[in-house]
């Protein structure tokens, strides 16, 4: 019966520490990198209140920056991880998009108005209820390599003989907090 008991107490207790994560998951981006699936998910931070996606409203237009990763062995959040810049938009139409794969020792980048030509497609955002939706296609994104601290990322450059990856992506989730 003590047994039984302990064994009960444990499992219970590994149970309630498993559901403390301070990141509670908002949503998830399913990416193609180079004919490879990923599944990264976005969190909202519930020790400081910190929302991986933030919607800015200006006067005529919105932006929205985004980051997607998973949680380490820690329980914070880890590489890969992959982060956006979309906007201005207006509507469901989006001047722009930007974005970063990041590993732990690369960054891949891609914007809609360079050589890279990353585009933006459906994009969908519920001011409402932070409902928020996208899907784009990266067919050549650049590779940028780390020199520096690996505590900052934005210590990249571009390598002399770089790799070229196609990225495209699909996120469904919810903006926790909007500017």
């Amino acid at each position: 019966m003590t047994t039984a008991f302990l064994a009960t107490t444990l499992i219970a207790t590994s149970a309630c520490g498993q559901g403390s994560s301070r990141f509670e998951e908002t949503g998830t981006l399913t990416l193609e990198i180079n004919g490879q699936s990923h599944t990264l998910h976005t969190y909202f931070d519930t020790e400081k209140s910190r929302d991986n996606i933030q919607i800015t409203n200006l006067p005529t237009m919105k932006m929205i920056s985004f980051r997607a990763s998973e949680l380490g062995d820690d329980g914070n959040p880890a590489y890969p991880r992959f982060s956006a810049n979309i906007g201005p938009y207006t509507g469901d139409t989006a001047d722009e998009l930007t974005f970063e794969w990041f590993t732990k020792d690369s960054m891949f980048f891609a914007n809609s108005n360079s050589r890279t030509n990353g585009q933006i497609g459906e994009l969908s955002y519920d001011e409402a209820t932070g409902e928020l939706s996208f899907s784009f296609n990266a067919p050549e994104v650049v590779e940028m390599i780390r020199t520096g601290s690996a505590n900052n990322d934005s210590n990249y450059h571009p390598p002399k003989d770089g790799r070229i990856i196609s990225i495209s992506g699909n996120y469904k989730g919810k903006a926790v907090s909007s500017k």
